[in-house]
């Protein structure tokens, strides 16, 4: 056993959290293959990968002194080997016990350290839980060797502990995972060292180069001393040439004229060397340069393929989401993953994580129906979602999230957007059913009956495009009503380089990636539109909103005013399906940029995505595209909403909070307060009701479970009485099951948060947009 205060151990630490993470992943994904497989022969074979991960686990852990998962891996391991047996048939929830301990191995190697009660209590639970499955159990049996791994993933599982007591594995959604590592192949490193090993023919050509440079700077040092001891017979022979010459002039003058001859003879040497030299210089450099250029660009491109990594990395945790998600809304879901080879940049499967997510929560909670609904349309009990990956020729990544659900509901669609006030009723009759579809990734509109943790923000779709835009990517929706629906989400296979356009705005220049550049075009003045508040321009048929692009970047104007002010350059962007014209003073230039992140403080700057470094050496900002549709949006929308504020009666919203509990109450209220809200409390339903009907209140967050009456009972009295029946209710309850969220949607709920789980964050940005 090591010495714990020793150097080699912490480096033997970090070798074992490498190897330990993708044990552990093994360990989770194969038993959830395990609930799915029938084939006793396959079964086996999965417990028998299983048991020796966690066999080797237990040993790695043992060798650097990790003590307590080396104890979970014990009670893990001998359960494991009682499986193996198969002459004891496994409890009926061994496979939530199994994941769960799976979850606190990884919360062990993330916190190893650490000696919180909550910890040991969950390590003490689990471990009691495991060796009740089969008590007889003893010792596990030895196991072979594990191969050397490179972990991929990193995944910190939270305390899982359900209100009995039990330990209950968390859906994937609830945890927090980056791809931290990528796993080399040899033949990569190989390739990468030959091109290295290549550059060293171009350091030296630099060298000899340097080394040229410095001859010609030599004799150039030569010929200017040379010229300075020549120079006195110049001025001589110029000052003879202004006077009467004598005989002894004549004979000084011809021996000047001589040094003068040679002189320029030396100095017509010298030039015709030195040019034959620079010409020369010129044709090597000219050679080298292309050769450069060709050396980086392939050096670029291989390092690029160091960070591609299997779309495997970024799926293997759905099979769990999609698992614990579908057994909570109390529904039958397969996933099905294809194409999980193709490569995708280590960064672009970082950041399309989440989208993921919530798409496939979106499909499971919106999209799946209940067994019995499917049943009465005639599908199967079990629905499925597929999750789809290939590659086409132009080098882009399709990846393609499909369920065979109710699809999407249109109309619904439309008459949320209406509600919403995305768009207006003539507008949506106006529509055709594809601009209809594309809706649904407007922010703050929603079809949910209700809000939840899980949906009914608003938000989640708007998100994902807006992910998929700052990729370079696009996003595309099949739907048939009743049938299913389909996302297309289309990406780059990998993010470093990119052509760029220069512009001039405002005296300043700037950057915008090509990818998102449709246009440039000279605009009449005459010709731009009023819609509402807002200047627009018509381009392709339809009208599009217009800005000034240093308004949008809040820059002083130091550009000089336009020869031509009858005529505007407008710099048409793009991202996803929005387009914006930008006006500007000019087009400089396209080239290639790399983007630099903006260090601290800076790390996020509204509309800006970083700096590239021009071949001048200086520091260009790059437009982020998908922001300054943002910003559009609030700067056309700023007026009305500053004069509204101040035109309103009063400027704090009110909220009536109603718990039994006092506590709950006093908490809630604190919450409100320091949000900035007006807060006043009821005890109960009964004296919330009455409250309500006396004075003004723009939201009420209401408990559940109080006496007199109950939540529900207010909600159903609220929507039952004109006058208050508009009012939003947010229920903020302990009762955490489907049945209750329904009921809690049935009595006219306007959204649903639990206690367990409740996010302070997203219960106020839930506020904040219903009132």
């Amino acid at each position: 056993m090591a010495d714990p205060d020793s150097d080699f151990l912490k480096k033997l630490r970090q070798a074992f959290a490498f190897e330990a993470k993708e044990q552990l992943q093994i360990i989770s994904s194969h038993l959830l293959k395990l609930e799915q497989q029938q084939d006793e022969k396959i079964r086996k074979e999965l417990i028998e990968v299983m048991f020796r991960q966690a066999h080797n686990l237990k040993g790695s852990a043992r060798a650097v002194n990790m003590n307590r998962i080396e104890s979970v891996c014990q009670s893990l391991e001998a359960v494991l080997s009682e499986m193996k047996k198969g002459e004891v048939p496994a409890p009926k929830n061994y496979l939530d016990t199994l994941l769960a301990c799976a979850d606190v191995l990884e919360r062990l190697l993330a916190e190893e350290d650490s000696d919180s009660e909550q910890l040991e209590s969950t390590i003490t639970r689990v471990k009691h839980e495991l060796g009740a499955f089969f008590p007889t159990s003893g010792a596990p049996v030895s196991a072979s060797a594990n191969e050397d791994v490179l972990v991929t993933d990193t995944v910190v599982a939270a305390d899982t502990s359900d209100s009995s007591g039990s330990s209950k594995a968390p859906a994937t959604s609830e945890k927090t995972a980056t791809i931290d590592s990528v796993r080399l192949s040899a033949a990569k490193l190989d390739e990468l060292l030959l091109q290295s090993e290549e550059m060293l023919s171009i350091k030296r050509a630099a060298i000899q180069h340097a080394a040229d440079i410095g001859s010609l700077a030599n004799a150039a040092e030569l010929w200017k001393k040379a010229w300075h001891t020549f120079a006195p017979n110049l001025r001589a022979l110029r000052t003879a040439a202004n006077r009467d010459l004598t005989e002894a002039d004549l004979l000084s003058i011809g021996a000047q004229l001589n040094k003068a001859v040679a002189f320029l003879d030396w100095n017509q040497y010298q030039v015709n060397a030195g040019v034959a030299r620079l010409l020369n210089q010129r044709k090597l450099v000219s050679a080298d340069t292309h050769a450069i250029a060709a050396g980086v660009d392939s050096f670029l491109e291989s390092t690029k393929k160091l960070l591609l990594t299997p779309c495997s990395a970024l799926f293997e945790g759905f099979p769990r989401l999609v698992r614990e998600m579908s057994r909570d809304l109390g529904k039958d879901v397969d996933l099905k993953m294809l194409g999980t080879d193709v490569e995708l940049d280590r960064r672009v499967l970082t950041r399309m994580r989440d989208p993921l997510v919530h798409l496939i929560r979106n499909s499971i909670d919106h999209g799946i129906e209940p067994p019995d609904v499917r049943l009465q349309k005639g599908k199967p009990t079990r629905a499925t979602i597929t999750i789809a990956v290939k590659q086409d020729e132009s080098g882009k990544v399709e990846i393609n999230i499909a369920d065979d659900g109710a699809g999407i509901d249109v109309s619904k669609v439309t008459a949320a957007a209406v509600k919403s006030g995305t768009i207006n009723q003539a507008e949506s009759q106006s529509m055709t059913k594809e601009d209809k579809i594309g809706l649904i990734f407007q922010s703050a509109l929603t079809t949910s009956p209700i809000i939840t943790e899980i949906s009914g923000h608003g938000l989640g779709l708007a998100i994902v495009k807006e992910n998929v835009a700052n990729l370079g990517g696009r996003i595309e929706v099949d739907t048939s009503f009743g049938v299913g629906t389909a996302f297309k989400i289309f990406l780059p296979v990998a993010i470093a380089t990119f052509q760029g356009v220069l512009l001039s705005t405002g005296g300043a220049t700037v950057t915008v990636p090509k990818a998102n550049l449709l246009r440039v075009l000279r605009l009449d003045a005459s010709k731009i539109k009023m819609i509402e508040d807002k200047d627009a321009f018509d381009f392709n048929g339809a009208l599009h909103p217009l800005l000034r692009l240093f308004d949008l970047l809040e820059m002083e104007n130091k550009a000089k005013e336009s020869d031509n002010p009858e005529f505007l350059l407008v710099a048409v962007v793009r991202a996803g399906d929005e387009i914006l014209g930008l006006i500007i003073d000019d087009v400089l230039e396209e080239q290639e940029v790399i983007v630099k992140k903006l260090g601290k403080p800076l790390n996020r700057v509204r509309n800006i995505a970083g700096v590239t470094i021009l071949r001048t050496g200086a520091a260009v900002p790059v437009l982020n595209v998908s922001d300054l549709m943002k910003s559009a949006k609030r700067q056309s929308g700023k007026r009305a909403g500053a004069a509204a504020e101040y035109l309103s009666p009063r400027n704090k919203k009110r909220i009536l909070v109603v718990d039994d509990t006092l506590t709950s109450r006093m908490l809630v209220k604190n919450i409100m307060e320091a949000a900035g809200y007006e807060v006043k409390t009821a005890v109960d339903g009964l004296e919330a009701f009455s409250t309500l009907n006396s004075e003004p209140f723009d939201l009420v967050l209401c408990d559940v479970e109080m006496p007199r009456m109950n939540g529900l009972e207010l909600t159903k009295k609220v929507r039952e009485t004109t006058k208050i029946a508009d009012i939003p209710v947010v229920l903020l309850t302990s009762l955490a099951s489907r049945e209750h969220r329904e009921k809690g949607v049935q009595a006219g709920a306007t959204a649903y948060f639990t206690k367990g789980s409740f996010d302070q964050t997203s219960l106020l940005d839930v506020i904040k947009r219903l009132i």
